[in-house]
């Protein structure tokens, strides 16, 4: 007899691969160390740039500052010439091509005059004009001062004040007899000035050097009223541009060479010189 026999086809599907998690984390922690790497790269260029750039702009200031610096020197050896040369106070722009230069000659910008006066040494100061002989000085007072004298420094010392004076006019006039002495040690005002009349004053360090030694002059008696300028000096301002970049230079000089013959001496030899 035959046997049937019922045979049941059975088909298994195949199940997904599972994923491998350690796999995917190193993948993950490659692209986290990519973007950390390219990021730090470009920090570094853009850091470098910038010290390029910051290089490149230095260099070029530092042609620039050459440049205004050269135009300021410029303009105040014009300054000068056209005082010197022609008693002309300029206040006006230097003409340069490539750089902007202006020049002003101020006749208030010296009020102070401070120095170091050796013993025996003297320092001449001219209270007159000497491009406007006819204006007074204005001067009733001089304040002087200093730190101290002599080796030490401790202050003691005389100053001797020698003036010859005149009144304003179209010339300078002075009497050798008529010169006036005084002295004083520090601090001191001098109240021998009267304001209608010019002068020439000479401060002679007695016994002692003097370092540090300060003149004021004033319109009023005891170091009162305004605080002059010296008239024999004037102050040559310059200034010059250059791309943005600006130097300035301040020259203080004499209006005019020191007169000669007060105070002066006479070197006498015995054969002929030859210069």
């Amino acid at each position: 007899m035959p046997v049937s026999v019922n045979v049941r086809r059975v088909t298994k599907r195949a199940s997904k691969p599972q994923p491998d998690f350690y796999m995917l984390n190193q993948q993950g922690n490659v692209l986290v160390y990519t973007v950390l790497a390219v990021a730090a790269i470009l920090s570094t260029i853009l850091i470098v740039s910038n010290l390029m750039i910051g290089e490149i702009r230095q260099a070029g200031n530092f042609d620039n500052m050459i440049k205004a610096s050269y135009a300021a020197e410029s303009g105040a050896e014009w300054g000068i010439f056209s005082l010197r040369k022609n008693d002309v106070m300029l206040e006006n722009d230097c003409e340069m091509s490539g750089v902007e230069c202006y020049v002003e000659a101020d006749e208030t910008g010296v009020k102070k005059l401070q120095t170091d006066l050796p013993q025996n040494q003297t320092l001449q100061i001219d209270l007159y004009n000497p491009i406007k002989l006819s204006n007074p000085a204005s001067v009733e007072s001089m304040k002087l001062g200093w730190f101290g004298a002599g080796p030490a420094g401790g202050g003691a010392g005389w100053v001797e004040v020698t003036l010859v004076e005149w009144p304003a006019g179209a010339q300078v006039v002075w009497d050798d007899n008529a010169m006036q002495k005084f002295l004083f040690n520090a601090p001191a005002v001098v109240n021998i000035f009267n304001k209608s009349k010019n002068y020439i004053v000479r401060l002679k360090a007695l016994n002692v050097g003097i370092t540090g030694l300060n003149v004021e002059i004033f319109s009023g008696d005891n170091a009162g009223g305004n605080e002059l300028a010296f008239p024999q000096f004037v102050r040559i301002a310059a200034e010059g541009s250059a791309a943005g970049v600006t130097q300035k230079l301040n020259v203080d000089l004499l209006k005019k060479s020191p007169l000669m013959g007060l105070f002066d001496y006479t070197l006498f030899s015995e054969g002929d010189i030859e210069k």
